[in-house]
C-alpha cells in the first residue's frame, strides 16, 4: 500500500460507496418521521383551533341567550316568580350543558333560578361579578366544584343593562360532562383526544376522561398549556404525561376567553408505519455498515497513520521543536507531502537559527562603535569637568565621527532587510537602460583613490553592456562585492572585475585573492544573517546581511546571482543581467 498513488486508494473507496447510500436511507426514514410527526402537530394544531372556535362559538351562544332570558325577565318582572322559575326550567332543559340559570340582582343575590336551591343565595364569592360591576358585560368563571350539584362546574354570565344602568345578572352553570356535543368529530385514531384548560390551568374538558376527577384535573408545571394561556401556539412532539407515555402535543390560546384548547395523540401511532419500514430494511443496514466499516478500518492503517503522524509533527513544530522530522519513505501523495513538510522544517530550523545568529551578531556588532562612543564622550565629560584642556580635540572628533558612522551603516543594512522583507522597496521606479560599465566604474573610481586598500584593482570590459535597472541600487550591489573582496583578501592582492556579453545576458564578475568559501557554504552565503566560517582566517566581522541584500536586488532585476571558489584562491561572485532590448 505504501507505493500505491492516494489516487488508486480513493478507487478502493469506491467500494465503501455503499455507506453514502445506507446513510440516504436512513436519511430518508428520519424525513419519513420527520414528516409524520410534522403533519401530525399541523393536524393537532388544525384540530386545537377548531375545538377553540367550537367553544368559543359556544359561548357566545349562551351570552346571547343569557341577554334574552335577561331582557325577557326585565319586561315581565312583575309575573308571579312560579312562572319565572318555570321560564328558566324550559330554557335549562332546551341545552343538556345547562345544568341552571339563575337571574341576580345587581348586588349578586340570586333572585330567580330553575334551581330552587340557588335562589335568595348571597353570590359575591363568584369573583367574576366583581367584573361585572366594574363594567363588564360578558364575563365567565374558571372550573369549580359546585355548592348545589357538588360537581365541576364553570359560569358563563352576562349583565343585563337599561339605559347603562346595571338591572341584574344572568348565570348559566355548565355541565362540562355534556360539552362534547359542541365540538367537531374527533380525528379518526385510537389514542387521540383533546380537551379545554382554564386560566388557573385546571383540565375543563377531556374527550378521553370526561368524568375526570376534580383532584387530577390539575395540570402539571411543565405542561405545554401554560404557555398558551399567556398566548402562544405550543407544539410538543414528546411530551410525557402521567403514565410515563410519550405523546405529540399541540395547545392554542382562546385569547378572547383566556383559556386554552388542547389537542394530543400518542406518539407510537404516528410513527407507527415508518417505524415498520425502518425494521424491514435494519437487517441490511447492519449488514452494509459492518462491511464498510471493516473496510474503513483497513484504509485508516494505511491513510491516516502518516496524517497523524503529521499533526504530531505540526504540534511540535508549534512547541518550537523544529528538529522533529516525518521520515515518510512513501512513494505517494502522503509521501510527497512529508518530504515538503521536512523540507519546510529545515526551512524553519535554518530561519531560527539565523535569528539567533543576528540577535548575537547585532548586540555584538552594536557593541564595539557604542562603546567606542561612550569611551569617547566619558573622556572628554571628564575633562570637561576638572576643568582640564582636551588634547587631540580632531582625533577624538574624527574617531567619534567614524563610530558613529559605522554604527549608523549597521543600523542602516539592518533596516534595509526588514525593508527587503516587506517588499518596500520600490526598484521598478527608478529603471532605466544604463551601461553596466559605467555602474562598475562609478563605484570602483573611490575605491582606486582610496590608497588604504593597498588593493590591485583591474577591470576587463571590451564592449558596452546596456541593461534595465536602478543605476543605484546595482551599484550598491558592485560596491558589496568590492568591500567583501577587499575585507577578505591580504594587502597588496589583486581584485579582478570582469565584464562580457554571453548571448542575451551581461555578465559581471569579482574575483579575490582571499581566503575562499568552504563548498559547504556557498548556497548559504546569500541568506540572511549568514556569515562564511572560516577557522583559518579572523573573522572580519558584519552582519551577514550584505549579500542577502544583493541577491533581492538582483532577482527584482531579473538576474541571478552566485559565489564559486577560485582554483587559485580566493573566491569569484557573479551577477548575470538581461540585456536590454528596445
Amino acid at each position: 500500500m505504501k507505493n500505491i498513488s492516494l489516487r488508486i486508494k480513493m478507487f478502493i473507496l469506491i467500494w465503501v460507496a455503499i455507506v453514502p447510500v445506507v446513510i440516504l436511507h436512513s436519511m430518508v426514514i428520519a424525513s419519513q418521521y420527520k414528516k409524520a410527526i410534522d403533519f401530525e402537530l399541523k393536524s393537532g394544531e388544525d384540530y386545537a383551533n377548531a375545538i377553540s372556535v367550537a367553544f368559543t362559538n359556544f359561548i357566545d351562544r349562551m351570552w346571547y341567550a343569557e341577554l334574552s332570558i335577561g331582557l325577557s325577565i326585565l319586561e315581565n318582572s312583575s309575573h308571579d316568580p312560579a312562572k319565572i322559575k318555570e321560564y328558566l326550567i324550559n330554557c335549562a332543559d332546551s341545552e343538556p350543558t345547562i345544568l341552571g340559570i339563575t337571574w341576580a340582582n345587581p348586588d349578586g343575590v340570586a333572585v330567580y333560578s330553575n334551581n330552587s336551591g340557588v335562589a335568595g343565595l348571597d353570590s359575591p364569592f363568584w369573583s367574576f361579578y366583581e367584573k361585572i360591576r366594574n363594567g363588564e358585560d360578558k364575563v365567565m368563571s374558571n372550573l369549580f366544584i359546585s355548592e348545589v350539584s357538588q360537581n365541576p362546574t364553570f359560569l358563563v354570565a352576562r349583565a343585563i343593562r337599561e339605559n347603562g344602568v346595571l338591572k341584574g345578572i344572568v348565570t348559566v352553570a355548565i355541565n362540562v360532562n355534556e360539552l362534547r356535543g359542541i365540538f367537531p368529530p374527533n380525528r379518526v385514531s385510537e389514542t387521540s383526544s383533546f380537551g379545554l384548560i382554564d386560566e388557573n390551568g385546571m383540565i375543563v374538558y377531556s374527550d378521553s376522561v370526561p368524568d375526570l376527577a376534580y383532584s387530577k384535573r390539575q395540570i402539571k408545571e411543565d405542561g405545554p398549556a401554560w404557555k398558551s394561556l399567556k398566548g402562544e401556539v405550543v407544539k410538543i412532539s414528546d411530551y410525557k404525561i402521567n403514565d410515563g407515555t410519550k405523546r405529540l402535543m399541540v395547545s392554542v390560546p382562546l385569547s378572547k376567553l383566556k383559556w386554552a384548547a388542547y389537542a394530543s395523540i400518542d406518539i407510537d401511532e404516528v410513527i407507527k408505519n415508518p417505524y415498520n419500514e425502518a425494521v424491514s430494511s435494519v437487517v441490511i443496514m447492519i449488514f452494509i455498515i459492518l462491511c464498510s466499516f471493516l473496510m474503513a478500518l483497513y484504509l485508516i492503517v494505511h491513510i491516516l497513520k502518516p496524517v497523524r503522524i503529521l499533526e504530531k509533527a505540526a504540534n511540535a513544530i508549534s512547541r518550537r521543536d523544529y528538529t522533529v522530522r516525518t521520515n515518510f519513505k512513501r512513494k505517494d501523495e502522503l509521501g510527497q507531502t512529508g518530504l515538503a513538510f521536512d523540507h519546510m522544517t529545515e526551512h524553519i530550523q535554518e530561519l531560527e537559527s539565523g535569528r539567533q545568529l543576528f540577535l548575537q551578531t547585532a548586540a555584538h556588532e552594536l557593541r564595539n562603535p557604542m562603546t567606542s562612543i561612550k569611551g569617547i564622550a566619558s573622556l572628554i565629560s571628564r575633562r570637561i569637568s576638572e576643568g582640564k584642556p582636551i588634547k587631540d580635540t580632531a582625533e577624538l572628533i574624527t574617531t567619534l565621527e567614524n563610530e558613529v558612522n559605522r554604527l549608523s551603516k549597521l543600523l542602516n543594512m539592518i533596516l534595509e532587510a526588514f525593508k527587503l522583507q516587506r517588499d518596500n522597496i520600490e526598484i521598478k521606479a527608478n529603471m532605466s537602460p544604463l551601461d553596466i560599465n559605467d555602474v562598475v566604474q562609478t563605484v570602483i573610481k573611490p575605491f582606486i583613490m582610496d590608497t588604504s586598500n593597498n588593493r590591485n584593482f583591474i577591470l576587463n570590459a571590451s564592449q558596452p553592456a546596456i541593461v534595465f535597472g536602478d543605476f543605484d541600487r546595482l551599484a550598491d550591489v558592485i560596491r558589496n562585492f568590492i568591500d567583501n573582496a577587499i575585507k577578505y583578501s591580504k594587502d597588496f592582492s589583486e581584485i579582478i572585475i570582469n565584464i562580457v556579453i554571453e548571448r542575451d545576458d551581461a555578465i559581471i564578475s569579482v574575483k579575490d585573492q582571499g581566503m575562499g568559501i568552504p563548498e559547504d557554504q556557498l548556497d548559504k552565503i546569500f541568506s540572511s544573517f549568514y556569515r562564511v566560517k572560516n577557522g583559518s582566517e579572523k573573522d572580519p566581522g558584519g552582519m551577514g546581511l550584505g549579500l542577502y541584500i544583493c541577491k533581492d536586488i538582483i532577482i527584482r532585476h531579473g538576474g541571478s546571482i552566485w559565489a564559486e571558489n577560485n582554483l587559485d584562491k580566493g573566491s569569484i561572485f557573479y551577477i548575470k543581467l538581461p540585456l536590454y532590448k528596445e
